[in-house]
């Protein structure tokens, strides 16, 4: 009985650390979003799905031909499936599920560019970070995209320039939309190395 209260002792103090140090200023050059499946340079979560979610296949480590490393990401959106609200997308966020209404996310402020490589066939309606606003102040001090991209069978790099952007506090890192009207058939996207640049 006692090691399970030292234990929740413990666990309740590690969860008052992790309250104050969530939102905090990252040191390094790059910052990832997604480096390889499973990297312990990954940051946020890609937990946030949206609109007819129930359409959507997603596969964080899959194998063949990545950009770089050895895994990539695979989104395959059922647009015949899809009989609900006729778009889906998913928010990579920090903590998981947050749409404004927790404590977490990064102070990203100094980093110059949000970089990723993609690839597969369709049309993406939206790409790029931040826009969750959340119900209180948590929300996100930012959004940038790319709209309406293309995609082609070979990887191809897209850059978002985030100088003089206010970046002190993203939860939500990364994110993407496409509709099932801008789509006659099943959109396959697959993403890779994506990384806030100093």
């Amino acid at each position: 009985m006692r090691k399970l209260v030292v234990g929740v002792v413990c666990l309740l103090s590690l969860g008052s650390a992790w309250g104050e140090t969530k939102v905090k200023k990252q040191d390094a050059k790059v910052f990832y979003v997604y480096k390889d499946a499973g990297s312990r340079e990954n940051n946020f979560c890609p937990a946030g799905w949206m609109g007819s979610y129930k359409s959507l296949k997603y596969n964080g480590a899959y194998k063949i031909s990545p950009q770089s490393g050895t895994t990539a990401i695979q989104i395959v959106y059922d647009v015949k499936k899809d009989s609900e609200t006729m778009w889906a997308g998913i928010y990579w966020s920090h903590p998981c599920s947050n749409w404004g209404d927790k404590k977490g996310g990064y102070n990203l402020d100094g980093f110059k560019k949000l970089s990723f490589w993609v690839k597969g066939d369709g049309f993406i309606d939206k790409i790029g970070m931040g826009g969750i606003t959340g119900q209180t102040e948590e929300g996100d001090s930012a959004d940038e995209y790319i709209e309406r991209i293309e995609l082609t069978p070979e990887w191809k790099q897209y850059t978002i320039d985030l100088k003089g952007v206010d970046l002190s506090h993203i939860i939500g890192g990364f994110v993407f939309a496409a509709s099932a009207e801008n789509n006659d058939k099943n959109i396959i996207l697959m993403i890779d190395e994506v990384r806030y640049e100093r």
